[in-house]
């Protein structure tokens, strides 16, 4: 799945959260096209980032997060934050569907991996 960039303020769409379930703080880049990485904010344990992505003209899905201009998303990629290039894993966005859209982050292995509950 596949969703664009845009700097808008929506309260409908698809909701997601991050939540991050570990000791540790975490951290996630969002991953454009184009080759554009976008750092979220910091996660800190026990806590959750949460964005919406809403509908665009076109059909697709926009995320109400940065002031660039339409870019697809294509991957979030979270890790723990002070050791973020050794442990950082792929979340699977198409993996749950509906308007609300939870990934609990969880250390596995060597890795962190951000899925459905």
């Amino acid at each position: 799945m596949i969703y664009a960039l845009v700097a808008c303020r929506h309260d409908n769409g698809i909701r997601i959260a991050l939540a991050n379930v570990t000791d540790d703080d975490i951290r996630c880049v969002a991953v454009l096209a184009h080759f554009v990485t976008v750092d979220l904010p910091v996660i800190p344990a026990g806590d959750t980032y949460r964005f919406t992505l809403v509908d665009t003209p076109d059909g697709g899905l926009a995320m109400a997060h940065h002031d660039m201009g339409p870019m697809m998303l294509e991957n979030l990629l979270c890790g723990m934050h002070e050791d973020w290039s050794r442990s950082v894993g792929n979340t699977d966005l198409a993996a749950v569907s509906g308007r609300d859209r939870t990934f609990r982050c969880s250390v596995d292995g060597d890795r962190l991996a951000c899925r459905s509950p």
